[in-house]
């Protein structure tokens, strides 16, 4: 019997169908993480050596993960059940920042058509919160990741290649753990902690997040 059939105090007005559109997304959220993890490590290969690339990837995998916990979290506070399907095996590796980061639109943009899928069956149902769950804490923040993606894939081309112009861009990164400086969050982050004890926590927390990661994945030996 799916755990999705049994009864629940909180599921009288949320649907079996919005649970399995959730239930999806969360994979979708998985599986994206896994490939910015795997793509951070081949950045950091010693034939790349793209360390400020390897903390920028590390970053989108933590967010996607995080917005696996949300849904995760909202699916459990709404009375439903969360069920993960088997994720499928990462296939990104770094094969030149142009070819890349074009690959890691097309990932994020859908993504957004997901999420946009996944926002109207809560309008089918008639579920406002849980469309208003999904339009406040999940589309609103992807719309600036595309961006962001964008962002990177023009700044690539503008730097034309492999050369010293990447190499520029990779020591802003890792000098930014891993933040455009372009991008909104790294103004804010400078404002509320500076530089020093804060920039270490933050790589101390991220680091201990893909330790846990690389154990699921059993990447450990």
């Amino acid at each position: 019997m799916s755990k999705m059939n049994q009864s629940s105090a909180k599921t009288t007005s949320y649907s079996n169908d919005l649970q399995k559109a959730i239930n999806g997304q969360i994979n979708n959220e998985i599986c994206a993480s896994h490939e910015y993890f795997q793509l951070a490590w081949s950045c950091a290969r010693d034939e790349n050596a793209l360390h400020g690339f390897k903390e920028f990837f590390l970053n989108f995998a933590h967010q996607r993960f995080c917005d696996a916990m949300c849904l995760s979290s909202y699916q459990t506070v709404r009375g439903g059940h969360v069920e993960v399907s088997e994720t499928r095996a990462p296939k990104l590796n770094w094969k030149g920042a142009e070819e890349t980061f074009k690959k890691l639109l097309e990932l994020e943009k859908g993504i957004s058509d997901d999420l946009n899928k996944l926002d109207d069956t809560a309008d089918k149902t008639g579920d406002r919160a849980a469309a208003n769950f999904i339009e406040n804490k999940l589309l609103a923040k992807q719309t600036c990741r595309v961006k962001i993606i964008a962002d990177m894939l023009t700044q690539i081309k503008r730097v034309s290649g492999e050369g010293t112009g990447l190499f520029q861009l990779d020591l802003v990164l890792k000098k930014n753990c891993g933040i455009p400086p372009w991008d909104e969050r790294h103004d804010d982050y400078r404002r509320e902690h500076g530089h020093g004890r804060e920039h270490e926590r933050e790589h101390e927390r991220i680091a201990a997040f893909h330790e846990r990661f690389a154990a699921n994945l059993n990447l450990k030996n």
